[in-house]
């Protein structure tokens, strides 16, 4: 049977693609693209309650390619208690934004316009050409201290430190939601330069594309007997899809 854990765990998986999709859009007033030296970098992140209880740790690995092309790798744990990573892949050589489901093997592509491709790599200037008030070595890169939190309308308190080197990449960084009290700490263990692993950015053989309404209707299919409010998440979703897809070739 789903747990409300495991329940909320899928409806992470699923919402990640497009949070991901739209989150860019945020930076979309800075400045033009600046991509930085490709990289793979291992991320510790740990989410805490109102109370300051440490309710989850995690890690993530980010990934970045020579044109900008980059991945996120996630730690999940599916319904059984197996540990898994689903992964986004952004390849702006493509136009494309793929998340990669294990639970479901699943894919999930959203096709990227021209604007939203250069939207997406302008991330990695977020922390260019500002002014620098405080500095210092993280893991052996250097890192200047920002507050983001103007970015997201007073709903996300975002700030800490990011390094020019890794595309702006937080190597310390604190996000807070006021509205239900949750916070997270994220901190870089270390980042290696050079192009990342192939398999990082490989579509497992056998996965099938699928519609976030049809990836939660293999879950359901999978791991019966649960309840689950995510009907209406999948087709919100859904119309992102199939908007995106006019922009796939």
């Amino acid at each position: 049977m789903l747990t409300k854990k495991s329940v909320g765990v899928f409806l992470t998986t699923i919402m990640i693609a497009f949070s991901t999709w739209i989150a860019v859009r945020v930076i979309a007033n800075q400045g033009p693209p600046a991509i930085p030296p490709p990289f793979t970098a291992f991320i510790s992140v740990e989410d805490f309650d109102s109370h300051g209880n440490l309710i989850k740790q995690s890690h993530e690995i980010l990934a970045t390619r020579t044109d900008g092309s980059s991945v996120i790798v996630y730690e999940r744990t599916d319904p059984a208690g197996k540990p898994i990573q689903t992964r986004i892949i952004t390849n702006v050589s493509a136009k494309k934004r793929i998340s990669i489901d294990p639970i479901t093997e699943s894919t999930t592509t959203y096709g990227m316009s021209d604007d939203m491709v250069t939207v997406a790599l302008r991330k990695y200037s977020l922390c260019v050409g500002t002014s620098v008030q405080s500095e210092k070595l993280v893991k052996g890169f250097r890192a200047i201290e920002m507050d983001l939190s103007k970015n997201y309308g007073g709903k996300l308190s975002r700030q800490g430190w990011y390094a020019p080197e890794l595309g702006c990449l937080p190597v310390e960084e604190t996000i807070a939601r006021s509205d239900i009290q949750r916070r997270q700490v994220r901190r870089m263990i270390f980042a290696i330069r050079g192009e990342p692993s192939p398999e990082l950015f490989s579509i497992p053989e056998g996965f099938q594309e699928r519609s976030p309404s049809e990836v939660l209707a293999e879950y359901k299919r999978k791991f019966p007997g649960g309840k689950s409010g995510a009907t209406s998440a999948g087709g919100m979703l859904d119309q992102i899809y199939n908007s995106s897809k006019q922009y796939l070739k």
